[in-house]
């Protein structure tokens, strides 16, 4: 069970890393 939680960590890690980018967009709006 352990590896199969493994994965599913980096799964998590990915959806975090493209959350970022969606921030910096609502900020450009706002200014314009």
């Amino acid at each position: 069970m352990a590896r199969s939680q493994t994965p599913t960590t980096t799964t998590t890690t990915t959806t975090t890393t493209a959350a970022p980018p969606t921030p910096p967009t609502n900020t450009t709006a706002t200014l314009g």
